[in-house]
């Protein structure tokens, strides 16, 4: 019989995982690795320690400059203090100045160059397999250890244009991986491209999962479901009741047990094997699903049960 289903306009597609924010973790500066503060795999909160490079050089010639800034700012402030008296010239005092930037400057850098030595975690999120060892020679650049923040995970696909006046940031979206067969893990749109790819005139999509268990790792490939509109409530028969035709699609209704060709306009075809009945049956309408090419409008017909009884008696007879 025809029967009535809740549905919501949907589209698939296929897409893949990437954390919303993944990076090697990588050397800003040469030198021989002195500590590491992390494990493999481990989850690590944002600027917390990874990687110490041998720092005492810089640090010395950092002590160095500090005491070659103290040493300016005090001839300045005694050039300022001459100049004020006019026991000094103004190109005098604008030297001290100049060599008190300078200084000033040279401290900043090795400030800076220092703190590149202890390399810490830039945000939270899951640490992938070490790459250093303890003793390592590191140059500029090197790879130490992968770092992707997992919770939310983002997935990106692809939609035809055709969608294009129909999708939109905030939709829902339902991923499923392989990996996870009878679970399905729901999010949300939050990005959408700015032009229709012109090689294969689709549109790109980014969505956002919660992961807070991190099950799903970015570059898994997963289905998408893209959800449109507002769930509703429509009439379905089984797929294998359409008669298909060139001119009409028909299905034969039973009515006082007598096939009826009836033409019928068909939406969208469903997952589990039904297909959308826009007009033409009405719920609870018996119709023929199986052997159709066996009839003929108007022939008699008799459900399972009917034929069932009907063999009962005759074998009782």
């Amino acid at each position: 019989t025809a029967k009535n289903t809740p549905w919501q306009e949907s589209l698939d597609a296929t897409g893949s995982l990437a954390a919303l924010n993944g990076i090697i973790v990588k050397s800003e500066t040469s030198g021989r690795v002195t500590k590491i503060y992390f494990k493999s795999g481990q989850f690590i909160q944002q600027g917390a320690p990874l990687v110490q490079i041998y720092p005492d050089i810089i640090r010395a010639q950092l002590e160095q400059a500090k005491a070659q800034l103290t040493l300016n700012q005090l001839n300045y402030q005694r050039s300022v203090q001459l100049y004020q008296k006019h026991y000094v010239a103004k190109s005098d005092l604008d030297k001290t100045a100049a060599d008190l930037k300078n200084s000033q400057g040279a401290v900043n850098s090795l400030e800076a160059q220092l703190s590149q030595t202890l390399i810490t975690a830039p945000f939270s999120g899951q640490l992938g397999l070490r790459q250093i060892s303890l003793g390592d020679f590191l140059n500029v650049g090197a790879n130490i250890v992968d770092l992707e923040a997992l919770s939310p995970i983002r997935v990106d696909f692809s939609v035809p244009q055709t969608y294009l006046g129909k999708i939109q940031v905030g939709q829902t979206v339902k991923i499923h991986a392989n990996a996870f067969a009878d679970e399905n893990f729901a999010g949300k749109i939050y990005a959408i491209n700015s032009s229709v790819d012109t090689s294969t005139r689709s549109l790109n999509v980014r969505a956002s999962v919660p992961n807070t268990q991190y099950k799903l790792l970015p570059g898994t490939f997963v289905e998408v479901t893209l959800f449109f509109g507002q769930p509703q409530t429509v009439l379905v028969v089984p797929q294998t009741a359409i008669v298909y035709s060139e001119t009409e699609d028909d299905v034969y209704k039973v009515v006082n047990s007598k096939a009826v060709k009836t033409k019928v306009t068909l939406g969208d075809k469903l997952q589990e094997g039904n297909v959308i009945i826009k007009s033409g049956l009405n719920v609870n309408d018996p119709v023929v699903s199986n052997g159709q090419m066996k009839i003929d409008d108007g022939d008699t017909v008799m459900s399972p049960e009917q034929a069932a009884q009907v063999s009962a008696s005759q074998q009782k007879g």
